[in-house]
């Protein structure tokens, strides 16, 4: 049968089946379908359900549940509010409350205060106030212009007995309603990770096999640190936790200055056990990708992508994986797929790469004419000019003294396409 034939049966086909067709076809092809007749063009523009489904795509956007108490109709029109908002660069003001420069002027005690972002499904505010006995939470609003900042505020007391204790780091996540407060336990080598609902601090988290989570300095951990007569204190830092669905990564400083050596560990927080952990140098940065995968300066065994001597990497920066309140549904959500790992270098340079480069790389990696069975798992590499042309893309930022300033704070936020 030839190719004419082929489409004259397929424009032949009833309407409604289609629309069907279309609905599971990728967004190229429905627009390719497009310019194919003006019956086509007339089927897609006037199709409720196609134009909801063109207008995710070009929002980097995936539906909700089916469940969600809105129709397919009152979705588009909130998702074309939605569009048109993020285009004009429409934002809504956190006012003077979330504003931490201003705060002083209230009057409030500040002592002590600790400033930490949470890394989660979305990226969470977070102040850890020592004279008021409280931890702060605040998350943006899911939407831009549509919904309200949305806070929470935990007393001390509500997770540990002994509230005199320092508060190391606190992370949360909000997409499963969880709260992650790291303190020092009975002494400075051991740290006890606290998980908890952020609905309800006072109980653990319904998901969490055990209330806790335990950090101890032990020699066959930390070999290359130990000493016997004095064994070393553990630190912790808010911007180096991660949260996705049930992993957790975090770096342990193992030492009390920034240059002691660290230890990056990966915990199914979930069951309660330690996934794998290695150590690093101090400097070194990571972000997680998914569920099994984690973005790394230096590990041990992996897929390595190659970047130019040029460029001296500073950081890969911190981000969340976006991922919708199991608690709070939404009728549609930014799509994990699209987001993008932002990597900081010298001389105000920044690479973007893809989520789909890393899985692109890692199904190269894992094929048996790239990778022999006698290999370890991801032994492979891929140099720079083999990858950066379409995988990436390379930012030069100009050498004005602003915007040298923002670059050269810790944390990029990537979200959609």
């Amino acid at each position: 049968m030839s190719s004419t034939t082929l489409l004259e049966s397929f424009c032949s086909l009833p309407e409604d089946i289609l629309v069907r067709i279309l609905l599971s076809s990728e967004l190229d092809a429905v627009v390719a379908c497009k310019r194919v007749c003006r019956r086509f063009q007339r089927l897609i523009d006037g199709d409720i359900y196609l134009q909801y489904k063109i207008e995710l795509a070009l929002n980097g956007m995936i539906d909700g549940p089916q469940s969600y108490p809105m129709s397919v109709v009152e979705r588009l029109q909130l998702l074309r509010e939605y569009s048109k908002k993020y285009h004009a660069l429409y934002f809504t003001s956190s006012e003077f409350k979330y504003s931490w420069q201003l705060w002083p002027r209230t009057g409030t005690p500040m002592t002590g205060w600790k400033f930490f972002l949470g890394f989660g499904g979305t990226i969470s505010y977070i102040v850890v106030k020592p004279a008021q006995r409280e931890i702060s939470i605040s998350v943006p609003p899911l939407f831009t212009g549509l919904r309200e900042m949305r806070d929470w505020v935990v007393p001390y007391d509500a997770f540990m007995e002994n509230v005199d204790r320092e508060i190391l780091c606190a992370s949360a996540d909000v997409s499963q309603d969880l709260l992650l407060v790291a303190v020092h336990g009975e002494d400075t080598r051991h740290i006890t990770v606290y998980l908890r609902s952020l609905d309800d601090a006072e109980r653990p988290h319904p998901c969490a096999l055990q209330p806790t989570l335990p950090i101890t300095t032990t020699e066959d951990l930390y070999p290359f640190t130990w000493d016997h007569e004095r064994p070393t204190p553990l630190s912790m830092k808010s911007c180096d936790v991660q949260i996705h669905n049930n992993i957790i990564a975090w770096k342990v400083v193992v030492g009390v200055d920034v240059a002691d050596p660290s230890d990056v560990e990966i915990w199914d927080w979930t069951e309660g056990r330690r996934i794998y952990h290695s150590p690093q140098n101090p400097e070194d940065s990571f972000t997680l990708i998914d569920d099994a995968h984690i973005v790394h300066e230096e590990w041990p065994l992996g897929l390595l992508l190659k970047v130019p001597p040029a460029h001296t990497l500073v950081s890969i920066q911190a981000s969340s994986i976006p991922s919708p309140p199991s608690s709070d549904p939404q009728p549609f959500w930014t799509n994990p797929d699209l987001r993008v790992v932002v990597v900081r270098f010298v001389k105000e340079v920044a690479l973007l790469i893809p989520y789909q480069t890393f899985r692109d790389a890692l199904s190269v990696a894992v094929s048996p004419k790239q990778n022999p069975p006698h290999r370890a798992p991801y032994e492979y590499s891929i140099a720079w000019k083999d990858w950066i042309p379409r995988g990436a893309l390379l930012v030069h930022i100009p050498r004005a003294e602003s915007i040298l300033h923002r670059w050269s704070v810790q944390h990029c936020y990537a979200y959609g396409s």
